[in-house]
């Protein structure tokens, strides 16, 4: 079992056809640690990091570090920033992208666990939960009720039992890139993608994983988005629920 520490050096091959793909907006502070990590752990690992439109410099640093840098102008949010991996991925002949946040959440020690979950053939998606095995980090009270919230209303829409739908340690295959690249969620990427992944017909399952608190800086979620989030996810399960109610077809995204 991976450590709730910083993970130790493993040194493990990581097919080639797979792309880690780090999230960064204004990560400047976490890059070199999170890329040392991933490189320390698999060799001639792929990494792009794609820089959401940041003022400190990050894609500088990335660029410093010997990763792939796909930058954004402006910051378009996490959705925005997964469906531009998603199409490079695509563009440069990658069948897997494994996300990885910047900010050191995130054991690397799990990603073969994410890719044996693609390569078994029974899913599409792997996220990676902490609330399905022995937890380590355990955020706020007032997040875990979120979370719990969030991941509530998300089984309630697609009828399949989540428990973390806030993880951003994700992996996709390539069916689930070729329907996201199309169209994703572009703010919130977490229960309305969900959502969104069961309804396109892509197969999604959790595994258990550690998470581990941030090495610097401070989340993204400003106190605006916090308030909207449970009103759009609330509305995207009402929607959802009215379909099936329909009947409406399943559509491709």
């Amino acid at each position: 079992m991976p450590s709730r520490g910083r993970t130790a050096v493993v040194k493990t091959p990581v097919p080639k056809n797979v792309l880690v793909f780090i999230p960064a907006y204004n990560e400047a502070g976490n890059l070199a640690a999170t890329v040392a990590e991933l490189r320390a752990c698999y060799a001639g690992i792929a990494i792009l990091v794609v820089d959401d439109g940041s003022r400190d410099g990050t894609g500088r640093v990335a660029r410093s570090l010997g990763a792939r840098v796909a930058a954004h102008p402006v910051n378009l949010g996490a959705g925005g920033g997964a469906q531009t991996a998603f199409r490079y991925a695509l563009a440069n002949g990658f069948d897997v992208v494994v996300q990885h946040d910047a900010d050191g959440q995130h054991d690397p020690q799990y990603i073969p666990a994410l890719l044996e979950v693609l390569a078994a053939g029974g899913a599409d998606v792997a996220v990676g939960s902490r609330y399905r095995g022995p937890r380590g980090y355990s955020s706020s009270a007032w997040r875990r009720a979120g979370i719990w919230f969030f991941s509530f209303v998300t089984t309630l829409a697609t009828g399949q039992k989540f428990t973390d739908v806030t993880s951003g340690q994700r992996a996709y295959n390539r069916r689930a890139l070729q329907t996201l690249a199309r169209q994703f969620p572009a703010e919130f990427p977490d229960a309305e993608a969900l959502v969104a992944i069961k309804r396109a017909g892509l197969r999604v399952r959790e595994i258990a994983v550690s998470m581990r608190p941030r090495r610097g800086g401070c989340s993204k979620t400003t106190f605006g988005r916090a308030l909207s989030y449970p009103l759009k996810s609330i509305l995207a399960v009402g929607v959802e629920l009215l379909r099936r109610r329909h009947g409406a077809p399943r559509e491709e995204l």
